[in-house]
């Protein structure tokens, strides 16, 4: 595979990374609202009881901050494998995200 066609999947990749934080934030948001969930993570927990907009702001932040890193380093193998897996990872939490909603409303 040629340079540009690896530059433009991993664009592709960490893009679709960028997404996936996004529709993390509002299923994360909308669910521990709706009562059906609650965050695991005791420092984005701690932002979310303080703020929702500061809680979307840092998670955001530190997401793009990963996503340029990787994009810096794209010329190293393990920086592509590693962007693949986050990949992975975020894919598999929207879909666990995805369930927990239709699981919730079905509970109702």
């Amino acid at each position: 595979m040629e340079l540009r066609e690896k530059d433009s999947a991993q664009k592709k990749l960490l893009s679709a990374i960028l997404v996936f934080n996004a529709l993390d934030i509002v299923f994360t948001v909308a669910m521990i609202e709706l009562g059906f969930a609650v965050e695991a993570n005791p420092f984005m927990l701690n932002l979310l009881e303080k703020s929702h907009f500061l809680f979307a702001f840092i998670k955001i932040s530190l997401v793009s901050l990963c996503v340029y890193l990787l994009w810096t380093l794209r010329k190293f193998k393990i920086a592509r494998h590693a962007a693949t897996l986050c990949f992975l990872i975020y894919g598999l939490l929207i879909c666990y995200h995805i369930f927990g909603v239709i699981v919730s409303f079905w509970l109702l």
